[in-house]
């Protein structure tokens, strides 16, 4: 007998509305009046800009590592310094053990998946304190340090940095050690998505049944967060469950506004539809829904969701409340 929530069907990409980070190339265009933008040269393909306030020092240093290539930029102010560094792929291990970091998270930067680390400089130094984000392009490392980490201007730093995105080589012409080659990929992803479950006859307030779904694997795995959102919102629709003993608790006419990624967690941002009618056993549901299916793509990606933000128009406080 065929069991009911194994639903395997194509689906195709869905296209990514507002996020609260741009996927698509976003290109720093003339700056406001306190910024400058700093244009780096060309190295065998990549290339970064960043958009930094003009009472901030700037100074390059080129180590002759990639020739005259600028691989080590610094934008220092009175309290802080961040730096922008690159560096080989294979020096990767060696580079992240110099950090001796206390913490480590998935974060993003420029729409990309990367590693933020945080810790002290000196262990003996309690003002050494430093946040670094690391990016790959290609062969190459992007290291992207602070003096002062949760400043508001680093945040801005982050949301204004762009870089071209390079493949990985096949083999290391740079020099030695193995340079990381990213493993081939299916072309397609089983996702699963979260439903109610009263077969039992019996409330439930938590989601615990299950669909598969075949869907196509992205060029970006950030953009699978918007993109089962609106996928589970769609099979919420009476006329997709056609089975009695498995239904959604998200109202139909709900729709994501806006995502983001930062710190292992995924905030998703909807309309105010989700808030609508329920009341405590079905708001819990409608979370459990959205956060079971989000955290069940860490199994299928490179995505690393530990914790989800539900969001109302943009407010997390009143999301979900009966």
């Amino acid at each position: 007998m065929k069991k009911p929530y194994l639903l395997l069907a194509i689906i195709p990409p869905l296209i990514l509305g507002g996020c609260f980070f741009n996927l698509k190339k976003n290109q720093i265009q003339v700056p406001e009046e306190k910024y400058n933008n700093y244009e780096s040269a060309m190295l065998n393909g990549l290339s970064f800009s960043a958009r930094y306030q003009k009472d901030w020092q700037l100074s390059e240093q080129a180590t002759g590592k990639y020739q005259d290539f600028k691989d080590a930029v610094y934008f220092q102010s009175k309290d802080e310094t961040i730096s922008v560094n690159i560096m080989d792929v294979k020096d990767r291990d060696q580079i992240i053990k110099s950090f001796n970091a206390e913490s480590q998270a998935q974060t993003q930067i420029d729409g990309t998946l990367g590693d933020k680390y945080t810790g002290l400089s000196d262990a003996g130094n309690p003002n050494s304190r430093f946040e670094v984000s690391v990016m790959q392009s290609g062969d190459y490392l992007m290291i992207i340090k602070t003096t002062t980490p949760g400043s508001v201007d680093f945040a801005d730093f982050l949301n204004n940095f762009v870089f071209t995105k390079l493949e990985p080589s096949l083999n290391n012409e740079s020099g030695t050690g193995a340079v990381p080659v990213q493993k081939p990929r299916s072309d397609t992803l089983t996702i699963s998505l979260y439903f109610l479950d009263n077969a039992s006859g019996t409330t439930d307030c938590q989601a615990r049944a299950v669909k598969k779904v075949i869907v196509k694997t992205p060029d970006n795995d950030l953009t699978l967060i918007p993109d089962m959102m609106r996928l589970l919102i769609q099979l919420s629709q009476p006329d997709a469950l056609p089975d009695g003993n498995i239904y959604s608790a998200i109202p139909v006419n709900t729709r994501i506004l806006s995502f983001g990624y930062e710190d292992n967690k995924a905030i998703v941002n909807f309309n105010s539809y989700l808030n609508q009618g329920g009341g405590s056993c079905e708001m819990q549901a409608r979370r459990s829904q959205i956060e079971q299916t989000l955290k069940g793509l860490n199994g299928v990606s490179s995505l690393r969701i530990r914790n989800v933000e539900i969001q109302v128009e943009g407010d997390s406080q009143t999301a979900l409340q009966p």
